[in-house]
């Protein structure tokens, strides 16, 4: 077992998290000791175990702690810790399988058919014993360690059944009188180890599968870049993890873009589908932005770096992805109460139900078969596994979509929502509005203000001031750069030019907080439902820019899903209601609410949130306090920072038709994880009566379990769990549409 990480492993820079493969988790009750052993240690701030992925995400104090000691003691509880993407140092498969059989069947085989002899049984004795000492090991080895760390995983009831039977047969061997006519069980040892391990593997191999779309990714990140040397000279293959901004790299065509960057030189096109969902491919030329885990598909192209390390896109989702598999929904914190003491539980019925079947007079064999029995039986690893798999089945499907998914228990909110509120510019409109009308209201021409304008303009975030500054670079000004400029929330910018004049340009409310008189519109914005965006120098009003906004195409569909699935769309605007109005006609929006400040919106929203749940979907640094306010946030992925970072979804692009694919995956994927529960429940709840025997009396005994048989069925209740999340691909392998447990 390692105990240091290899030397190659490139340390993380300051506030960066570390990202280990774990090795040997063989239970969710193993993720989570993992986690509470780490947080003891001094230093360790965070500490986040996704078993689905088989890796850890590990914040600490540098100062205080390291890497090395970090993974020896993750290796002092039993477990393998390596870079992501390391070769694994040992690997239950169907090598370790294949292994087991070849000694376990000969026993079973001796036992069931063979003479009951001194070598017959001195032969079962050995072979199982040999299955104990390799391939059974690893679970005394992980009970021992988890008992140590003070939590208990499936490895304990595992080893107290095996070794049970294994020794209760050989203390028999030793003095035959202590036996129930001096019956062994050797073949219980041998077969429930095979059982164990062939479960095992089935449901690690499920469990790869459901993790597919984060491993792809992660994939993506370990190749290697072509740097080329500031100082000329050739190519260099370096890791990604070693580039920095303004680094220059060489991609050839079929080669993906190793960081974010921008074309210097050469022109290509770009598929961009695994992290945006957009299927065609995007023209590149000098000075396009390119996209970290994107492909060059025609042509060379030579990129400079702008953003590596974590701030690149591929590490910003693989990020994502991997804290969604750690955020909880409501239904999994029973699941997780239920673990913690399922096993001290299970071990407690067992010794129950050992004295019980002594006490009836039924002797060491039977008592000590049932006992075995109640252990093998009853694991929490289905429980553990419901919410879990179809968490991160649901998010690849969703990231294959282009739907980015940050956490998941905006899954569960998002099935259950009754209203959905819309941002107007950005998210309902096309977002790019353009000046329709422009007048100095004294009537002088614009031509003086307009360098300052423009100046002022360029560097905004909002829609609409981008408008501004469209139109006025269109009319062959050049921009005169400000002294000073600040974006102010609900629509505003105030600055200063290099002449030393004070200006704003914004809505009437950014004026009127000013106190600066806002003049009379003309009758144009009311008939064409223009939005005003008034600049004033030096507190006087010096231009009124009317500009429109075309409703996004597709956007009446969207409306419309939603609507049939339940769910009443609302549109709130910091616009003048008329404007506001005349887009919600245009898409279908019967509830209006217009000329809101960023604070009224999420009054607006904590309004809707007292009627039900509540969704916000909203575009701009004016709409973080209303996302976050929402039940769930979903937020237009071409939005400021501060937009995304409040929000629980993103949807890259624009793609409102990813919403109703959204609300019926998060709808189907609740339904799987509640079906995953009832299964795990009701397994237990069938299969532990019949496991103690405690039928017998009525029913005979064919009413019962064998040791063998529950091994298997424990093995098989953690496949299926997994199996049946997986059947979310199914569901939406071709129209996002399908529904599942909706209304």
């Amino acid at each position: 077992m390692n105990t240091n990480l290899p030397s190659e492993t490139t340390p993380p820079e300051a506030d960066e998290p570390l990202f280990l493969a774990i090795g040997g988790m063989s239970c969710a009750n193993c993720a989570r000791g993992i986690e509470k052993a780490l947080a003891r240690l001094d230093g360790i701030r965070l500490a986040r175990v996704y078993l689905a992925e088989e890796s850890a995400e590990i914040v600490f104090d540098r100062a205080k702690i390291g890497p090395e000691a970090i993974a020896r003691q993750i290796a002092a509880l039993g477990y393998e810790a390596r870079p992501i993407g390391g070769q694994a140092e040992e690997d239950t498969g169907l090598a370790a399988v294949l292994f087991t059989a070849i000694l376990a069947l000969p026993v079973a085989g001796l036992a069931m058919l063979g003479a009951d002899t001194w070598p017959n049984r001195m032969t079962q004795m050995i072979l199982s014993g040999l299955i104990l000492a390799t391939t059974g090991r690893r679970f005394f080895a992980g009970a021992v360690r988890s008992l140590a760390a003070r939590f208990a995983n499936m490895d304990v009831l595992v080893a107290l059944g095996v070794g049970a039977s294994w020794s209760y047969s050989a203390l028999v061997m030793i003095a035959p009188s202590l036996g129930h006519g001096g019956m062994i069980h050797f073949e219980t040892a041998a077969v429930l180890v095979l059982f164990i391990l062939f479960g095992k593997m089935l449901e690690t191999r499920a469990r790869h599968r459901a993790a597919d779309s984060l491993r792809s990714l992660t994939r993506l990140q370990q190749l290697p870049a072509r740097r080329l040397p500031a100082a000329g000279g050739p190519e260099e293959a370096v890791a990604v993890e070693a580039l920095r901004p303004g680094d220059r790299l060489r991609v050839l065509p079929g080669e993906r873009f190793a960081a974010d960057g921008e074309v210097v030189r050469g022109e290509t096109a770009a598929d961009e589908s695994l992290l945006t969902g957009e299927a065609m491919p995007v023209a590149k030329a000098p000075g396009a932005a390119v996209i970290s885990g994107s492909v060059s598909l025609t042509g060379e192209v030579e990129v400079r770096v702008t953003r590596s390390g974590g701030d690149s896109t591929l590490q910003t989702l693989i990020r994502a992805m991997r804290r969604a598999q750690a955020d909880k929904p409501q239904i999994q914190r029973f699941a997780d109460r239920a673990s913690d003491v399922f096993v001290p539980v299970v071990a407690g019925l067992a010794a129950l139900t050992l004295g019980g079947w002594l006490l009836a007079g039924a002797g060491w064999h039977a008592a000590l078969m049932h006992a075995v029995t109640v252990l093998v039986v009853a694991c929490p690893c289905a429980l553990g596994l419901a919410t879990p798999t179809a968490v991160v089945v649901a998010s690849g499907l969703a990231l294959h979509r282009g739907l980015l998914v940050k956490k998941p228990s905006a899954l569960e909110a998002l099935a259950g929502i009754r209203f959905i509120l819309f941002d107007k510019t950005g998210t309902l409109t096309v977002g790019e509005p353009v000046v329709a009308w422009a007048a100095d209201p004294q009537g002088r021409p614009l031509c003086e203000e307009l360098p300052a304008l423009l100046g002022l303009a360029a560097g905004s975030l909002h829609p609409l001031a981008r408008g501004v500054a469209r139109w006025a670079a269109d009319q062959g000004v050049a921009a005169a750069a400000p002294r000073s400029v600040e974006e102010r929330k609900g629509f505003g910018l105030a600055g200063r030019s290099a002449d030393g004049a004070d200006w704003l340009l914004g809505s009437e409310n950014l004026l009127t907080e000013r106190k600066i008189a806002v003049p009379t519109l003309p009758p144009a914005f009311a008939e064409r439902a223009l939005t005003p965006v008034l600049a004033a120098r030096n507190g006087q009003v010096v231009a009124v820019f009317g500009l429109t906004d075309a409703p996004r195409p597709g956007a009446a569909a969207v409306v419309a899903a939603l609507r049939e699935r339940g769910i009443e769309p609302v549109m709130v605007s910091g616009d003048r209601a008329a404007v506001a109005r005349a887009v919600a006609a245009a898409v279908g929006i019967a509830e209006v609410r217009a000329g809101l400040r960023p604070e009224e919106k999420w009054q607006v929203v904590r309004e809707y949130r007292e009627r039900g749940p509540v969704c916000f979907v909203g575009d701009g640094i004016n709409d973080a306090p209303a996302l976050s306010a929402a039940s769930v946030g979903i937020a237009i992925g071409a939005g400021a920072d501060a937009a995304r970072e409040a929000t629980d979804l993103v949807l890259p692009g624009h793609s409102l038709d990813l919403l109703p694919f959204a609300v019926d995956l998060a709808r189907a994927t609740l339904a799987r994880i509640r079906q995953n529960l009832f299964w795990a429940v009701v397994y237990n709840a069938l299969a532990l009566p019949l496991a103690t025997g405690f039928l017998i009396p009525w029913l005979g005994p064919r009413a019962a379990l064998t040791p063998e048989l529950a091994g298997l069925l424990m093995a098989f209740s953690s496949v299926s769990v997994v199996t049946n999340s997986l059947l979310l691909r199914r569901r939406f392998a071709g129209d996002g549409g399908a529904r599942e447990g909706g209304p």
